[in-house]
Parts: structure tokens; C-alpha cells; sequence
């Protein structure tokens, strides 16, 4: 989802079978909320420069 498409949603859904890109050298599609705890999503066109885009924190507590 680009940086406006997010912007012009009122909702977003995320659940515990959200994937995400693993930012690594062999990187692959896993599930992200695994575990408790604090995540930040990051939401841009061009990521690695650190210019615009979207921030947003989201706490996972147990069930």
C-alpha cells in the first residue's frame, strides 16, 4: 500500500496472520505479530532514505 492509499483509509486491519517482508539479505514474506510486545510499522515509497512516509506503533498484549 503506497503512502496516499494509506493516508485515505479511515481503517486499517491488521490481525495474527499479518505478513510482512523480513528486511534482511535473503529476505522472505513471515508473520509478524509472533509475540507480545511493541512493533513499529513503517510505511513509505522510499524506506531506506528515511524521507516521508508513515510511522505508527502498535502494542500486541497475550491472550
Amino acid at each position: 500500500m503506497s503512502p496516499p492509499e494509506l493516508k485515505s483509509k479511515n481503517v486499517v486491519s491488521l490481525n495474527h496472520e499479518t505478513t510482512g517482508f523480513r528486511w534482511e539479505a535473503n529476505g522472505y514474506n513471515d508473520r509478524i505479530f509472533t509475540a507480545p510486545g511493541k512493533y513499529t510499522v513503517y510505511n513509505s515509497d522510499i524506506l531506506e532514505s528515511e524521507v516521508g512516509g508513515y510511522k505508527c506503533d502498535i502494542v500486541v498484549v497475550g491472550n
